[in-house]
């Protein structure tokens, strides 16, 4: 049986979503920062067949999965690889479910590609804490 397949794009870059040309696509997830794919039909050949589709997720959306990832699975990657799991919270969010399905999320680029916007985005999240067991180990629960 064919997978139903999601192509999720960046807001600023959704050339597929929006069924046209993006002259300048903005967006922090540099490896898909494109305005005019080049297999374009193909893949909107390959959502169709699947009775799939395309979405849009924000930047900030894909900046908070990417931080899911590395606290929940130890995984450092890169923001474009980040937006399909930005785009499938966005999924279950709207309502989809997925109960009882396989979920395949490729995350094919590493985090130090593009480290830049990760550390700005986690300067803000630093707890600071003396060297005192007792308040780490509070300021651990507290996160």
């Amino acid at each position: 049986k064919l997978p139903v397949l999601y192509g999720i794009q960046a807001d600023g870059a959704a050339p597929l979503v929006d069924n046209k040309i993006i002259k300048n696509p903005n967006t922090i997830a540099s490896a898909i920062r494109i305005g005019n794919p080049a297999s374009a039909d193909l893949a909107k050949d390959s959502i169709n067949e699947s009775s799939g589709e395309f979405i849009k997720v924000s930047d900030d959306n894909i900046l908070d999965a990417q931080k899911i990832i590395a606290r929940k699975e130890g995984i450092f990657c890169e923001p474009a690889s980040a937006a399909s799991v930005a785009g499938l919270i966005k999924l279950i969010s709207k309502g989809y479910d997925f109960s009882n399905k396989n979920i395949v999320c490729i995350l094919t680029g590493n985090g130090l590609k593009d480290p830049e916007n990760a550390q700005q985005y986690l300067q803000s999240n630093i707890i600071k804490t003396s060297s005192d067991p007792d308040e780490i180990r509070e300021a651990i629960l507290k996160y």
